[in-house]
């Protein structure tokens, strides 16, 4: 392999470094100079950027400087400063906290309002000029959250009136222009941002689904790999998932399933892409036999005591406790024992004798390896991210896997504890490596660009094209850090330009920053997103206000009174109930009175027993009828008009007192007649129930064995009900 000529990082040259501490000193000095007042950014725009254009060159530092009555040489400082040739300056290398500020109100002003005039009238609520006490009050009221209000309203009131006034706000034309300009390519770009978000959404949920899936199944995902894995091979290709799955009956979309199983993109999908855990599992135990009986066949047959070649799980599990493997458990057995016959064969073990185990699996992290190995990249690549971008991550997924890393080593020729290296950089044991576990300080840089450019471009590729003023195509460092100041990026840009160069040219290009689209990262929020956001975290906090109040105590009411035969009769049908309680003779007489004739021909006997027996077994042979006479009726009617008379008592009974179908859930202040909403469901259920039973009766009462009458007349009636 030709070796690159190594570039110098100018985070580690000298000069470099001595020119900071000397812009170190410088800012010093001109801070102390505009601190002279206590509103820095007043002092700034008022001397330095009256027309708001966040970059200021010499001639308007020197200037600024001599309002201020400085006595020394403002052109020495201004080069001090000037750390990176761009001659300019601006304000948040004098005073971060205070350009944060600035610049957070001005992009808060645009994003806000359309133009100055509704800024204004807003902040006044119509009047044409904001006070004082308006641009406080009403500030906040309008969403903004960065607080230091009183200066805020000194830096635009540069004519010290008594308010506000359109003209004062002249910076809002200004970002307005450079905010419309960055939002233009922002709806193609979210819109592919979104949908690769979607898309790796989708595969995380299918991955979890489909190892829930397995584990209901089978029990463990061991046992599971050993079934999808028909041939032992302990990988599977995508025609063989597919194939398992099919088999399975799994409901869900196999070729998401595969994108999310295959990370690494390697054309197969592993025991360790699967389940992590239980690969690492298994590799301890293949380790631990290896190095005890050589193989697994030969443990096997030191386990199998009787001769018999069947192991159950107690014996396997206290011969390998005896033996020393630590490993060893219930899901390891049951994982091995993939046919479910509650005990193991020689041929159970076999595939672990075949099985090629990663190295990784069975070895600890090892710090001075993984810094051996970044040396070996930085002698052939000038940085870490070229050697990440030519060598180890080459489809710029900012994923790699085990097989890639150990190809990347043979090709740097590292002879160090690759395992061990591996294992530094994969700390969260997520079976691959991003480029942060690799690099995190040119990780923090590069993150950092990438979400500034997702909030305000919608991605790095729409950044570029708006920040490529002239359609070069590419950057100087000169050039690349005047765009980024001029649109806000808080970050170093020099160290960021170090980064991005891979090569060394000294220029940064579209294809050196483009693979950043390509990392995975949150959906950039819209300004309409946002404010849908904003207008459900309120309503959010308004409905947990109500319902703090909600919440106070209330005086308590007095539940509603319940006839106990209703409350018996809505009771769950699972359990016992006891008897039906007597019609009241109220209520039965009136019945009574009303279905007889005045002329009726009943004894005081026969009355009471009738009424008595309105829920009970209607007796055949003797009890009540026998008492009725030779005739076998009462009172001149016969035993199909008094059957039909029981179910008009038992009509009026049941429907004597009329409720409402309206059965709502309770609100939060009857609360407290929670149970009486239930019994007043449970009981509407039961007298519609009840009406179809009487309603199949009237028809059916000469059948003495018909079920609904064996329902309604035996002493079980309220059982089944």
């Amino acid at each position: 392999m030709p070796r690159i000529r190594k570039g110098i990082n100018p985070a580690q040259d000298p000069k470099y470094q001595h020119a900071l501490q000397e812009r170190d000193r410088a800012v010093e000095i001109v801070r102390a100079a505009l601190h002279i007042t206590p509103n820095v950014i007043r002092t700034w725009v008022q001397h330095f950027d009256h027309k708001f254009e966040r970059q200021i060159d010499c001639q308007k530092f020197c200037a600024g400087l001599r309002a201020l009555r400085f006595e020394g040489d403002p052109e020495l400082l201004f080069l001090r400063l000037d750390v990176d040739k761009i001659d300019e300056v601006t304000l948040d290398i004098i005073d971060p906290d205070a350009a944060k500020l600035w610049m957070g109100f001005r992009m808060w002003c645009v994003k806000t309002f359309t133009d100055e005039k509704t800024m204004i009238n807003e902040l006044s609520r119509g009047y044409g000029s904001a006070s004082r006490d308006a641009f406080l009050t009403n500030l906040r009221r309008l969403g903004w959250g960065g607080e230091n209000e009183e200066l805020l309203f000194e830096a635009l009131n540069l004519h010290d009136k008594q308010e506000l006034r359109p003209y004062d706000l002249t910076f809002f034309a200004v970002d307005k222009r450079k905010f419309m300009k960055a939002r233009k390519g922002m709806p193609e770009a979210v819109k592919l941002k979104t949908h690769a978000a979607q898309k790796r959404t989708l595969m995380t949920k299918a991955r979890k689904d489909f190892k829930a899936f397995l584990k209901k199944k089978f029990g463990t995902l061991l046992r599971a790999w050993r079934t999808l894995d028909a041939d032992d091979s302990m990988f599977m290709q995508k025609n063989e998932l597919f194939r398992a799955v099919k088999d399975l009956c799994w409901q869900g979309d196999a070729r998401i399933l595969w994108q999310g199983l295959d990370k690494d993109g390697s054309g197969i999908t592993t025991l360790q892409e699967l389940d992590l855990k239980s690969a690492e599992q298994l590799a301890k135990f293949k380790q631990q036999v290896g190095e005890k009986f050589g193989d697994a066949q030969a443990f096997f047959q030191a386990i199998d005591t009787s001769r018999i070649n069947k192991v159950r799980q107690q014996d396997f599990i206290e011969k390998c406790d005896r033996f020393g493997i630590t490993r060893a458990d219930k899901r390891l057995f049951h994982g091995l024992d993939w046919e479910g016959k509650k005990f193991l064969t020689a041929k159970d073990l076999s595939f672990v004798d075949l099985w090629k185990c990663p190295r990784y699996l069975t070895c600890s992290a090892n710090a001075q390896a993984a810094r051996d190995f970044k040396s070996a990249l930085l002698q052939i690549y000038p940085t870490v991210l070229k050697a990440w971008r030519q060598l180890l991550d080459r489809d710029g997924s900012n994923v790699v896997g085990w097989e890639e890393f150990e190809a990347a080593a043979k090709r740097l020729n590292f002879q160090g504890d690759l395992p061990g290296a591996w294992r530094f950089f994969d700390q969260d044991i997520s079976g691959s490596i991003s480029f942060g576990e690799l690099d995190v300080a040119s990780y923090a840089e590069l993150s950092n660009f990438k979400s500034w450019a997702d909030e305000e471009f919608g991605g790095v590729r729409a950044a570029f094209a708006v920040l490529d003023e002239d359609n070069s195509g590419d950057f100087n460092v000169r050039e690349f850090i005047k765009m980024l100041r001029f649109y806000g990026f808080q970050g170093d840009c020099r160290a960021l330009f170090s980064t991005l160069d891979c090569d060394g040219q000294g220029s940064v290009s579209l294809n050196e920053v483009a693979f950043l689209d390509l990392w995975e990262s949150a959906p950039p929020s819209t300004p309409l997103r946002k404010e849908r956001e904003k207008r459900q975290s309120s309503m959010r906090q308004s409905m947990r206000m109500s319902k703090a109040q909600v919440a106070q105590p209330v005086k308590k009411m007095k539940p509603p009174r319940i006839s106990p035969r209703l409350e018996q009769l809505a009771r769950s049908r699972h359990r016992p109930l006891h008897r039906l309680p007597l019609l009241s003779n109220v209520a039965s007489k009136s019945t009574l009175n009303s279905f007889t004739t005045v002329d009726s021909k009943i004894s005081k006997a026969s009355e009471a027993k009738l009424l008595k027996s309105v829920y009970g077994r209607f007796s055949r042979t003797d009890g009540f009828f026998g008492d009725l006479g030779d005739h076998g009726d009462l009172g001149g009617f016969s035993k199909t008009a008094w059957r039909n008379f029981r179910v008009k008592v038992m009509k009026e009974e049941i429907l004597s007192s009329q409720i409402n179908k309206d059965c709502s859930e309770p609100d939060a202040v009857n609360m407290m007649n929670a149970d009486f909403f239930k019994v007043k469901k449970k009981t509407v259920a039961l007298r519609l129930r009840t009406m179809e039973l009487l309603s199949k009766d009237a028809d059916g009462t000469g059948d003495p064995g018909s079920p609904t009458r064996k329902i309604m007349f035996q002493s079980s009636s309220a059982d089944s009900l």
